[in-house]
């Protein structure tokens, strides 16, 4: 049988809904957080599969490269 499902997920410190909560997290995640949270160089192509981000002001950046993003929450 195939592993089981565990997509990959950016979120704010302050939000506990995901794992363990962290030091200092107030629980309640305000505004923006990551300004990208995933920032690919010019010339880099990327395949992006099983993900989620949360509480970001920019969720991707591309310079000049190519990405192909499938089963994502943004």
């Amino acid at each position: 049988l195939p592993p089981p499902y565990r997509p990959v997920v950016f979120t704010a410190k302050d939000d506990d809904t995901i794992g363990e909560p962290i030091a200092g997290s107030t629980g309640i995640p305000t505004g923006y957080y990551a300004n990208p949270v995933l920032a690919f160089p010019g010339g880099v192509s990327a395949s992006l599969a099983n993900f989620r981000v949360a509480y970001a002001r920019q969720a991707l950046s591309l310079s000049g490269g190519a990405a192909t993003v499938d089963h994502a929450q943004l």
